[in-house]
C-alpha cells in the first residue's frame, strides 16, 4: 500500500488550483469605440470620361437652303464630350427650298462638317458652350424658263466658318433641348462667280446622350 508523500500532496494542490483557470472562458474583446462624428457624403460621380450622343436640328440651317415654299432641312449631329470640358460635334444635313415646276426655281443641297466647343460649368441643368463650326455645302439650283419651259441647273460649293455659342437644358441626364446662335462668313460659289456672305444664323436642337 502506497502513501501520499508531501511532494505528491503539493503537486495535487497545484493541479487543483490551475484547473479552474484553464476552464474559464477568455475575456471578450472590447467593442470598437463609437463614432462621434458624421461620415462625409460619397463623392459625386466623375464626369472625366467621354460622353457620346446623337442630335437633330429641328429648326434652322447652317449652309444649305431650308426656307421658302416646300422647303425643309434634316440635319443630324453627333456630340462627343471629352472629359466634360470640350466637345467635338460632326454633322450631316440635307435641305431643299423653292418651288418646282414651270417657272419655278428650286434648290437642293447637302452639308457636312464639324464643330469644336469649350464647355462651361453646368448651372442648374443648363450647359453652355462656345466655339466654332467649319462646314462644306454643295447646292444645286434648278431654274425653269416660263416661256420656253427649258430647265437649267447650276451647282455651287459653299464653305462656312461660323463662330457659335449655345445653351442646352437637360431635364434628364440623357436628354437635352437647346439653341445655338452663329455669326460668321460663308464663301459661296456657283454660276461662274464667288460671293462672300456675312450674317447670323440660329439653330434649335434635340440631343440624346448615351
Amino acid at each position: 500500500m502506497s502513501f501520499l508523500t508531501l511532494n505528491r500532496l503539493t503537486l495535487l494542490a497545484a493541479l487543483a488550483c490551475a484547473t479552474p483557470a484553464f476552464a474559464a472562458p477568455a475575456p471578450a474583446a472590447p467593442p470598437p469605440p463609437r463614432k462621434t462624428y458624421d461620415e462625409p457624403p460619397p463623392p459625386p460621380p466623375s464626369n472625366d470620361g467621354m460622353k457620346l450622343g446623337v442630335g437633330l436640328a429641328v429648326m434652322g440651317s447652317t449652309l444649305v437652303p431650308s426656307a421658302g415654299a416646300g422647303g425643309g432641312l434634316v440635319a443630324f449631329y453627333v456630340p462627343i464630350d471629352l472629359g466634360g470640358k470640350f466637345r467635338i460635334e460632326p454633322w450631316f444635313g440635307v435641305g431643299r427650298s423653292g418651288a418646282r415646276g414651270t417657272g419655278g426655281n428650286s434648290a437642293f443641297g447637302i452639308e457636312f462638317g464639324a464643330g469644336g466647343f469649350m464647355l462651361m460649368k453646368p448651372v442648374n441643368r443648363i450647359n453652355a458652350y462656345l466655339g466654332a463650326r467649319l462646314g462644306l455645302g454643295i447646292t444645286t439650283v434648278s431654274r425653269t424658263d416660263p416661256l420656253t419651259n427649258a430647265s437649267t441647273s447650276d451647282t455651287g460649293v459653299d464653305i462656312g466658318l461660323l463662330p457659335a455659342a449655345g445653351l442646352e437644358y437637360l431635364p434628364d441626364p440623357h436628354f437635352s433641348v437647346g439653341i445655338e446662335g452663329q455669326l460668321g462668313l460663308i464663301i459661296r460659289t456657283g454660276g461662274g462667280s464667288t460671293a462672300v456672305d456675312f450674317g447670323t444664323n440660329g439653330l434649335a436642337f434635340l440631343r440624346y446622350y448615351m
